[in-house]
């Protein structure tokens, strides 16, 4: 209950536009007032997608390790603050980091180390995680779930939360592109090989036409036999690759890679292809129902 109100407090101050510091002094305020005799660790950050300033504050809570493009830290020479809930008149501050397009942030709990405070994330699991993961952001954290010393306490929440800046919004609103396509739309996989086609003209990428157009109808096609719902065909210019995604409402989770028994929607031919000639692919959950992406180098 308590939990509730301070995520409901919390949501409310973000919308008003409170930075990271005001939102946990007021945050902090509310649990003080409630009598509760309970705290709560919190890390706030708010990032400016137009400049890639973040601005991140904490209480009680490990701030969040920053990684550069190039591999160096930030150093955010933060306050980390008393818990929400212990001090009423605790100024909490926060500190503004500058990110560039390649960022990796990692957010992450006590309990993820095993418990206790004032131990942090070793950079040199991150960096060997992403020297061997293809840059995924899923294969990075399934080995710093693997590398990091000491097992999750079960005594406390073990959670941790990977994000990557790409680039500010108004060049990812210049290199990102959209089509709906209707479920059962017989001519809705011709469409959105037109639709790629003439994207990849307008970017200079003709290099990369062929196979993304092979392997953009099968991922299309399976949404559309499979799914039995509308497809939201997403396309992605980034430094280095293009990627593709397709959304449906399909309710069936999503399924790893390459793990056996998996239905035959995901394990057929079509999938082996996008396997075969893919740097990347995968899926995930996307709102109620699942995306399917794949990656090539540019």
């Amino acid at each position: 209950m308590v939990m509730g109100q301070l995520l409901s407090a919390g949501r409310a101050y973000g919308t008003d536009g409170l930075d990271p510091g005001e939102l946990l002094r007021s945050t902090n305020r509310l649990l003080v007032g409630l009598n509760t005799d309970l705290f709560a660790t919190c890390c706030c950050a708010r990032l400016d997608p137009e400049t890639g300033l973040m601005r991140v504050a904490t209480a009680g809570h490990p701030p969040p390790l920053i990684r550069g493009a190039a591999g160096d830290y930030a150093d955010l020479r933060l306050d980390v603050g008393p818990p929400l809930g212990v001090d009423a008149d605790y100024g909490y501050t926060d500190v503004g980091v500058p990110l560039e397009p390649g960022a990796l942030l990692a957010f992450y709990t006590d309990g993820f180390l095993g418990g206790g405070t004032g131990r942090e994330l070793d950079p040199d699991v991150i960096d060997t995680a992403v020297a061997t993961s293809h840059g995924q952001l899923e294969e990075i954290g399934d080995q710093v779930v693997e590398r990091t010393t000491g097992a999750p306490s079960t005594a406390d929440d073990a959670a941790l939360l990977l994000l990557r800046y790409e680039e500010p919004a108004a060049t990812a609103r210049r290199y990102m592109r959209r089509l709906e396509i209707p479920r059962r739309d017989l001519l809705g996989v011709e469409r959105a090989r037109h639709f790629l086609h003439g994207w990849l003209t307008a970017w200079s990428l003709g290099t990369v036409d062929d196979e993304a157009q092979l392997l953009l109808s099968e991922i299309v096609t399976n949404a559309l036999v499979h799914a039995d719902s509308d497809v939201d065909l997403r396309l992605r210019r980034y430094p280095g690759h293009l990627r593709v995604r397709s959304a449906t409402a399909n309710p069936h989770p999503a399924i790893n890679v390459g793990t056996p028994g998996e239905d035959q929607a995901e394990s057929g031919r079509g999938m082996m292809i996008v396997s075969a000639l893919a740097s990347a692919w995968g899926n995930s959950p996307s709102g109620r129902g699942k995306a399917v992406w794949f990656e090539l180098p540019l």
